[in-house]
């Protein structure tokens, strides 16, 4: 048996294990600022995109999941994620898509998506016009 050269620490139910507490996982959400980035940057105009933010941590685990699950329906699906998490609901409900098509009653008061935000989009799925 070889005698230990460290001293012997009693530990009490009062003493903490060590002095740095354990950090707390980190979970971005909509409510933390740091978490909304620019779906795409331009390198000529950084701020060019700006007003497609959209949730860092969401969009890194739709890319994790698009790259495990191959084919049409996941390209589709990861397609449709990124619309929703661009624009909300309620822009989608109530715009009239890209605005190519006119209508004759010109009463209707719905305007096109933000063309930034779908060139946003199209640049980051990598669609071609």
């Amino acid at each position: 048996m070889v005698p230990s050269t460290l001293p012997s620490v009693r530990r009490t139910p009062d003493t903490p294990p060590s002095s740095v507490p354990p950090a707390a996982p980190f979970k971005p959400s909509r409510e933390q600022p740091d978490s909304l980035r620019p779906l795409i940057v331009d390198p000529e105009e950084p701020s060019k995109y700006s007003t497609a933010k959209v949730d860092s941590y969401k969009l890194y685990n739709l890319e994790r999941k698009t790259l495990k699950t191959r084919g049409a329906d996941s390209v589709t699906q990861h397609l449709n994620t990124v619309i929703n998490m661009v624009f909300p609901a309620m822009e989608l409900s109530s715009c009239t898509g890209l605005g190519l098509r006119t209508s004759k009653d010109t009463s209707l008061t719905s305007r096109p998506l933000d063309s930034l935000k779908v060139k946003a989009v199209k640049g980051k799925c990598m669609i071609t016009d």
